[in-house]
């Protein structure tokens, strides 16, 4: 075996030459900055990931708070429908029972207090009315 160095920019260079042909190593100091560099390239592209990313959640965070917003929004609206459908439904309810349609209809209405939050309609007499 027979071992031929050669020294290229300062850096030592191992060469081996043996009968089945020649192999050529790395030097130390070469291999360690190709290390160091595809170690930076590594580094910033995990970095630029990671802002990416970042960058994106951050976006869809915002997106969904919007998206409860008009949510809030369009149920308050279902609500104030909801209301006025069920007003004209309900007076046209009360309206074709038989019960409210036999009753009479007092001129003259009279409320008496039966005890806090409750009132009673008093019919008084028509005198004269």
């Amino acid at each position: 075996m027979n071992v031929v160095h050669h020294v290229f920019d300062g850096l030592r260079n191992n060469v081996i030459q043996n009968g089945e042909g020649v192999k050529v190593s790395i030097a130390p100091e070469i291999l360690l900055k190709r290390m160091m560099f595809g170690g930076y390239i590594l580094i910033l592209t995990l970095g630029f990931s990671y802002l990416m990313i970042l960058n994106s959640l951050a976006t869809n965070g915002f997106d969904l708070e919007v998206l409860k917003k008009e949510s809030l929004g369009l149920k308050k609206q279902v609500e104030a429908i909801d209301i006025e459908l069920a007003i004209p439904s309900s007076l046209y309810a009360l309206e074709s029972f038989e019960q409210v349609q036999g009753m009479e209809d007092v001129k003259r209405k009279s409320f008496m207090v039966l005890e806090e939050g409750e009132v009673a309609m008093i019919r008084t007499l028509d005198v004269g009315l």
